[in-house]
């Protein structure tokens, strides 16, 4: 592949101005073409070597934009240099295509606007993606080629994250939970977000199918149903399109993945010659050889699948610790209950941020200083059942790779095994009513131990006399657990995370011990 090298964002800047302006000197007869060529369409993507910065910063977060909407721009700079680690760990940056589909000239607000904002702000990143697509994954082209083509433009960073432009990230939890990450697992593959499951109709269907909502047990149903996805891939991890992220090492495989980019290429093209959908329902009702990509987050979830098993490599998918979908479930009681408290101390995006008001909601609901819990990732195999700690993801296929001609041709399918390529990750949950009757029932554990079974009794009659004198709790499931401690592997999961912070002594060398309750917590 073609090593493409960053480049100022003032060059890129003065390069898209003028651009624009060559359209709008450019011949009446509707040929744009011209003008595209002539400034490389707003930069030439290898004209220069990288830059090295003095140090090496956490996270590079690219945020898709709307040329022509500076309003949500405007929010998230206001809302990003709320927090330290802006600049000092964390650059944003709003991506824009470098061309409007098909040539069509650049609305007069985007010209207005990408002139304004550059004399004040140094926060541009275009890459060989197009505006302005005739479907609903406007940004798919964008997306794309952001993972195409940040890791190589941008060696300087140990995360890359894309966002869309109705997110607000908490950029000190992103870069305490980064922090967290680097120190168990520095040099790893790592996918990071809202994890959901999908398959993936193959051979440029591009289409999702399957699965949703939930883990990997209902899109793998839906697999073995061959009246529902007898065309798909999977089930395989992707992270909903408002937050995703991917450190550096799996950044670069994807960039490198040759399948991956030319998925691109035929995307690319698909959108140049489709027919316009205005809906979701519209656009998968397309012929299967005109069907364009328009499902974003999907298509990156497959693609990073795929990368990661035919490189016969091994990654880690890790969920966000907590995220908002939208700024009306912040801190729902008053006054501030512990559970409300909690999630806020460690949520690192909210979703759903589309005008002013939902801004200004954000604001005034979340409490950004609020002292956080350095929980650590637990991590283990992906196959159990969720009860046990897993995420029921047992089975999973892609297209076998076909040998030469003359040689024996395999079936259609090849079977993965998950667990030769996958380490699944949690967070413990962890809020303060749970955290201190836990550390009193612990208080009068004998040197011989206690079993586990009768320490979360304790546990629970200790919340249970709390609950009338705690504060009211915040509307659930918003703030669970406060009622009591929970139940198997999530119990385990938080005598982990004590167990690490050194309150106690705790043998947890199977996740599915199956008498798990039988097992002993012993004092420090």
């Amino acid at each position: 592949m073609r090593q493409c090298t960053s480049i100022t964002t003032a060059s890129l800047m003065s390069a898209a101005i003028g651009y624009y302006l060559s359209i709008l000197t450019s011949s009446d007869d509707g040929n744009l073409e011209p003008a595209l060529q002539q400034v490389g369409r707003f930069f030439s993507p290898c004209t220069s070597s990288p830059v090295p910065a003095v140090k090496r910063k956490h996270v590079l977060l690219g945020v898709m934009s709307n040329p022509s909407n500076d309003v949500l721009r405007q929010q998230i700079r206001e809302w990003s240099a709320r927090f330290p680690s802006h600049r000092a760990a964390v650059d944003v940056v709003f991506v824009y295509g470098t061309s409007f589909h098909n040539s069509t000239e650049a609305p007069a607000k985007a010209l207005d606007q990408i002139g304004r904002e550059r004399d004040r702000h140094d926060d541009f990143f275009f890459v060989d993606g197009r505006e302005k697509l005739p479907h609903v994954g406007v940004v798919t082209e964008k997306s794309g080629f952001w993972w195409r083509t940040v890791a190589e433009r941008m060696p300087d960073y140990r995360f890359y994250c894309k966002s869309d432009d109705d997110t607000l990230v908490h950029l000190d939890h992103l870069t305490a939970v980064v922090d967290e990450l680097e120190r168990t697992m520095s040099g790893r593959l790592i996918y990071m977000g809202h994890t959901k499951w999908r398959a993936w109709d193959v051979d440029h269907r591009f289409q999702a199918c399957g699965g949703g909502w939930g883990f990997a047990q209902k899109t793998k149903e839906d697999l073995q149903d061959p009246t529902m996805c007898p065309h798909a891939a999977g089930p395989y991890p992707y992270m909903s399109g408002g937050f995703v992220c991917m450190s550096r090492p799996l950044a670069l495989l994807m960039g490198r993945d040759a399948a991956f980019g030319r998925f691109l290429e035929v995307a690319k093209s698909r959108n140049t010659h489709g027919h316009r959908c205005h809906h979701p329902m519209e656009c998968a009702g397309q012929p299967v050889a005109s069907h364009m990509w328009h499902h974003e987050d999907a298509g990156i979830g497959f693609n990073t699948y795929h990368a990661v098993v035919r490189a016969n490599a091994s990654a880690a998918i890790v969920p966000v610790p907590a995220h908002f979908n939208d700024p009306g479930i912040i801190e729902r009681s008053s006054p501030l209950a512990a559970g409300d408290a909690y999630w806020s101390s460690r949520a690192v995006f909210v979703h759903g941020i589309k005008d002013g008001r939902l801004y200004e909601e954000a604001k005034r609901r979340w409490t950004l200083n609020m002292p956080r819990q350095a929980e650590a990732a637990q991590c283990g195999r992906c196959a159990p059942p969720v009860s046990q700690g897993g995420c029921s993801w047992d089975w999973a296929r892609l297209p076998c790779p076909r040998p030469p001609w003359h040689e024996k041709q395999p079936g259609r399918w090849c079977t993965v095994v998950p667990d030769d390529h996958y380490t699944c990750c949690f967070w413990p949950t962890l809020p303060k009513p749970l955290s201190d009757a836990t550390l009193e029932a612990l208080q009068d554990v004998p040197a011989r131990g206690v079993r586990v079974e009768r320490l979360r009794d304790k546990i629970r009659k200790l919340m249970q006399r709390d609950a009338a004198k705690r504060e009211p709790t915040c509307v659930r499931p918003a703030c669970e657990p406060l009622d009591g401690p929970p139940y198997g592997n999530e119990f385990q999961k938080v005598l982990v995370e004590l167990e690490r912070r050194g309150h106690m002594r705790y043998n947890a060398s199977a996740q599915t011990d199956r008498h798990f309750q039988q097992r002993r917590v012993y004092p420090r």
